[in-house]
């Protein structure tokens, strides 16, 4: 996707600091971190993700696009370079990063406005394609995940909204297409929704979920395929 020179807006600064101290958190402050790069750029949630293959890291901000910059680095000095704009109409709620194909790039999901969740996959170059989008779905504010649930090598997506409060799972099947997996209504209902995150929890090699409903903790063991 061309990248694009419109507007952004200016959320906060973005800064990177290099750490420059052998010792973290042992009572040492001074000059553990070094500035060595900034920006005005716009956005209130960012990710370190490799999007053409090569080092240094790579860099994804959103606010209401997706604005992604590629590392460089001369061996002394640090820098990002703008290389696209994705706009997307809508404030960005949530951003994680995953695997959705099968190239060694890191794809995003981000969760946008009040309804729908976007897939983006990597092409090489700083670049992002359109991978796929939910149907209207409700708030999902920060509660999505991308994780391979079904255990063939792509990653799915995980959706917590709040309203309806309904837990979801798509399975992503590759090529664009990802289908409905999963599905479940919160066992305690909210009115601040449920919020979730996946991690392996029982080291079976499957990721489980660990839900937030209301006062109480509910972890989800993963059987899908079982």
């Amino acid at each position: 996707m061309a990248a694009n020179s419109g507007g952004i807006l200016p959320y906060e600064s973005k800064e990177l600091f290099l750490n420059s101290s052998s010792v973290i958190g042992a009572g040492r402050t001074d000059n553990a971190f070094v500035k060595v790069w900034g920006s005005n750029l716009g956005g209130n949630h960012l990710r370190f993700v490799d999007l053409d293959g090569k080092p240094p890291l790579d860099l994804v901000v959103c606010g209401d696009r997706i604005t992604t910059l590629l590392g460089d680095t001369d061996g002394h000095s640090f820098w990002f370079r703008k290389v696209a704009e994705v706009p997307l109409g809508n404030p960005v709620f949530g951003l994680v990063v995953g695997r959705l194909n099968d190239d060694a790039l890191l794809d995003i999901a981000v969760s946008v406005g009040w309804g729908k969740v976007r897939l983006y996959s990597s092409n090489g170059d700083g670049t992002l394609k359109a991978f796929w989008e939910t149907p209207e779905l409700g708030f999902a504010w920060n509660n999505i995940s991308l994780a391979d649930f079904d255990l063939d090598g792509r990653d799915d997506l995980f959706v917590g909204t709040f309203d309806p409060q309904v837990l979801r799972i798509f399975g992503n099947r590759g090529n664009g297409i990802c289908e409905s997996l999963w599905e479940a209504a919160p066992v305690i209902p909210s009115e601040d929704g449920s919020t979730g995150t996946a991690a392996d929890l029982n080291g079976d090699g499957r990721p489980d979920l660990i839900v937030g409903e209301g006062h109480r903790i509910r972890v989800l063991l993963n059987q899908i395929g079982n």
